[in-house]
């Protein structure tokens, strides 16, 4: 089953399960045409990830809560401890969470985080907010 989708000046369409073409336009007109295979979509999109994370605007602090499109029902999740590094003085909590297009997106929690996000997922109460936790990058 062929599918296609078209913005800007680029074409998507993905003639099989294990290939997706991508076709630039120019005035209107094919100027060019890609076949990628489902591992160099892969790399594609991660490469796409790391250059989003230096451009402005960056992406919204909070998720639009207007709209739940693109939300993953039941994802797959892992979770694993993984051991302090210099400097810090406990482990943190490695949560992996599999979204079918996007593939394995993980998020290294400290402790505080990872209370609060068990807390908000079973919706029991929360001690008060200490202070607030700044975002970081691993490189």
């Amino acid at each position: 089953m062929s599918s296609s989708v078209e913005f800007a000046n680029v074409k998507l369409s993905s003639p099989s399960p294990t290939e997706l073409t991508i076709e630039l336009i120019k005035d209107g007109n094919p100027a060019t045409e890609v076949v990628f295979s489902t591992a160099e979509i892969d790399s594609i999109i991660s490469s796409l990830s790391q250059f989003r994370r230096s451009m402005t605007p960056n992406v919204p602090a909070e998720r639009p809560t207007s709209s739940l499109e693109g939300t993953v029902v039941d994802p797959g999740i892992q979770i694993l401890t993984v051991s302090p590094d210099q400097g810090q003085t406990e482990p943190r909590q490695l949560l992996s969470l599999r979204h079918p297009g996007m593939g394995w997106l993980s998020f290294l929690l400290s402790r505080a985080v990872s209370a609060s996000v068990g807390h908000a997922l079973l919706g029991t109460p929360q001690p008060p907010p200490g202070p607030p936790i700044p975002n970081r990058r691993l490189h």
